[in-house]
């Protein structure tokens, strides 16, 4: 079910409780309310068949004064020709594998691993298990990342980056020269895809770790993505990284569930949930440092879509 919410707080109050396993999913320790105008009653209806429309900072509430009105998104950007495929962790099931070869073109489609995050000795196997699976016939893994690594991306369809540590994931891809390939063969219609820290290397800033940002591959440059987000407790990280950054969606996925970026429109799929942490209207308040309001929270579940924006809008 997709729900919203209004959160007016500080960081350290920690506003998002989640409560795995459970049907039902409580804010604690902040100040909530069902949103009611006529932009927001259509977020607590399920499976509209328009999406969610994310293009554009949300009006702030009319007793807050300092929050400026909607600002028009003036961005003319087209949606790449690729699909993202991005794993909130611990699980990337049949369906997943399945969405991701059709929007490939078929079995037949060519696969590659990058599974430079893991240190293991037999790093990328599973993935490529995986991809066998469920079908593919033409299953690569690009390990050790050799002189034709290169060609190899601009030859796939399929580019898949498995779990582990997202630092050393970019580390390797940097020194391999493999960032603008893999840039070059969204844009050129690819699917690219990751679980864990394969899926935290989607956004323009990335989160490394509880206190540790770096720079991503920037296939969803307008948002910050945050994997294994409730079963870890990943809301308090996220909120902080969207308040510092305006302009930003923060995008938590749980596990065994992921986003399907593709044509503009984000999908969900999976056993789990997706949070939206949406502070493009988000302001200071002029009393306390560390404060701020209007911060909407968007919570989707599988099946519910959201247009996001393609570029980054400034709202404050």
């Amino acid at each position: 079910m997709l729900e919203s919410y209004h959160y007016r707080g500080r960081p350290s109050l920690t506003p998002v409780a989640f409560q795995p396993g459970s049907p039902e999913r409580r804010l604690s320790q902040a100040r909530t309310s069902h949103a009611t105008t006529p932009s927001t009653v259509d977020l607590l209806e399920r499976a509209r068949p328009a999406p969610l429309d994310l293009g554009a900072p949300p009006r702030g509430f009319a007793s807050t004064p300092r929050v400026p009105q909607r600002v028009p998104n003036t961005c003319r950007a087209t949606p790449p020709k690729g699909h993202l495929l991005i794993v909130g962790g611990n699980g990337t099931s049949p369906e997943m594998v399945r969405e991701a070869l059709a929007l490939a073109g078929g079995v037949r489609a060519r696969v590659v691993v990058l599974p430079q995050a893991s240190e293991g000795s037999e790093r990328g196997s599973d993935s490529v298990t995986m991809w066998r699976a469920g079908g593919a016939t033409d299953v690569r893994n690009l390990d050790p990342l050799g002189e034709d690594a290169a060609e190899a991306i601009a030859h796939a369809d399929i580019v898949w980056m498995s779990g582990g540590d997202q630092s050393r994931l970019m580390q390797a891809l940097r020194e391999a020269r493999l960032v603008e390939p893999i840039r070059r063969r969204y844009r050129e219609g690819a699917v690219i895809g990751g679980t864990s820290a394969g899926a935290a290397v989607m956004s323009g800033p990335m989160i490394a770790g509880r206190h540790e940002d770096s720079v991503g591959l920037n296939l969803w440059p307008v948002t910050i993505v945050d994997q294994h987000f409730s079963e870890r407790d990943r809301a308090q990280r996220l909120l902080e990284r969207i308040e510092t950054r305006s302009g930003y969606l923060g995008v938590g996925i749980d596990e065994a569930t992921a986003i399907i970026l593709s044509g503009g429109v984000a999908r969900v799929i999976g056993d789990g949930g997706v949070t939206i942490l949406d502070g493009r209207a988000a302001q200071p308040r002029p009393t306390d440092p560390e404060g701020f309001t209007d911060v909407r929270l968007h919570r989707l579940r599988a099946g519910d879509s959201f247009r996001p924006p393609l570029c980054k809008t400034p709202s404050r």
